[in-house]
């Protein structure tokens, strides 16, 4: 059984391993443009991520919903930047507030934040769309401290 015909309500959730062979399955099927690609933090559910693609078939206006669950401890998957090039930014924008590694990328770098530059004054490795992202301290960002006083 391929994976298309196991999509339920337009949905379908894959694993890491699989991610890749199901991708092409759908673009040869016919899904032929990446409507979006983002994640998703389920905080404090098991697994805690998800990395989710949009896919559309342009002929008969269908879209279907990939979902690719990721634990916490191993937040690597590949890209698809081979297969759709307009993934690139959309995977470096994941990288860069999720903190998922898209194995494979050409250029996966902070996009939103350059690469020295801290969200949080912490240093490089905090990822502002996490659940347990601290919107109200960040410590050592003067500005801001002095700001939220007043």
């Amino acid at each position: 059984m391929g994976f298309i015909d196991r999509i339920k309500d337009g949905k379908l959730e894959v694993s890491a391993d699989d991610m890749k062979s199901c991708v092409w399955e759908f673009k040869e099927a016919g899904f032929s443009y990446l409507s979006d690609l983002t994640a998703r933090d389920n905080y404090p559910e098991k697994p805690r991520f998800h990395v989710i693609y949009i896919l559309t078939h342009m002929k008969e206006g269908k879209s279907i919903i990939l979902k690719v669950p990721l634990p916490e401890e191993n937040l690597h998957i590949l890209t698809i930047t081979d297969i759709w090039p307009g993934a690139n930014w959309l995977e470096r924008e994941a990288f860069d507030m999720f903190g998922i590694i898209f194995d494979g990328h050409p250029n996966l770098t902070r996009i939103l934040a350059s690469s020295s530059q801290s969200w949080s004054g912490r240093g490089t490795e905090d990822y502002p769309l996490r659940k347990d992202y601290n919107l109200i301290q960040r410590p050592g960002d003067d500005k801001t401290e002095k700001n939220e006083k007043y």
